[in-house]
């Protein structure tokens, strides 16, 4: 059975889940990263791919090399774009 969901328990950003999922407007496959910044509910951003029988073979490859560095490197931005809201 494959994995859907990664959690990463990060020392500077806290808990991180990576999902493997098409829930973005068009149904194309992503993989989705949910965090929490400070002062926000539970925030989300994806990598999207192609809607190709290639592009998901992209989204399972890149899901099963997902490291805590490129978990980080997706939800940084989130926490950024946060502190400007709630600064």
């Amino acid at each position: 059975m494959m994995e859907f969901a990664k959690i990463f328990n990060t020392e500077e950003y806290g808990q991180l889940c990576a999902l493997l999922a098409s829930e973005n407007e068009e149904s194309k496959p992503e993989i989705r990263v949910f965090c929490q910044p400070d002062g926000l509910g539970v925030c989300s951003t994806a990598l999207i791919f192609n809607d190709s029988e290639a592009g998901y073979d992209e989204q399972e490859k890149a899901f099963n090399e997902l490291t805590e560095d490129t978990v980080i490197a997706i939800a940084k931005p989130v926490f950024e774009m946060a502190v400007k809201f709630t600064a």
